[in-house]
């Protein structure tokens, strides 16, 4: 299989020359970017034609934290054959399979999340229509799924209890 050769250009991943999936002058994200070149499947052309790498790629990158957690999730995807793409936050994928929609929220183990934080998470992901699931990546670079539902707290009276 031929590499798909793409260009860094005005912080933009432009593909030069590619196939039906990556079309010439296609525009892909950081993320895809990566696993291609984890996957020796592309080459990349920075400033001069420099070929960069995915360390490379990383160190450009390195400042955004969630950016390695996201592709840590996206990688462990694809490996399972599913196709995702960066969603709407900082911290999430979608991920579209059979039919279903599912937003990922991507966090890292003993990290703390409020319960606020994901229970908006939560409403926004279902206002869309959206499955939400959140990925957690531990410190080997393992990822594990847990489906999110919504749980509502009622107030007890104080004759209730």
């Amino acid at each position: 299989m031929e590499k798909i050769h793409i260009e860094y250009i005005n912080n933009q991943f432009i593909v030069r020359r590619g196939s039906d999936k990556y079309p010439r002058g296609k525009i892909l994200d950081p993320l895809e970017v990566a696993y291609l070149l984890h996957e020796d499947r592309a080459i990349v052309f920075g400033d001069g034609g420099k070929i960069l790498t995915l360390r490379d790629l990383a160190s450009m990158y390195a400042d955004k934290k969630e950016w390695w957690l996201l592709f840590t999730v996206l990688h462990d995807l694809y490996k399972r054959g599913r196709i995702a793409r960066r969603g709407f936050g900082e911290n999430d994928l979608i991920l579209e399979r059979e039919g279903k929609r599912y937003q990922i929220y991507v966090t890292e183990e003993n990290v703390i999340v409020s319960v606020n934080e994901l229970l908006e998470w939560i409403d926004k992901t279902f206002a869309k229509n959206m499955i939400p699931v959140i990925a957690v990546v531990d410190m080997y670079g393992d990822v594990t799924y847990y489906k999110a539902s919504k749980h509502t707290f009622k107030k007890i009276d104080k004759g209730e209890m």
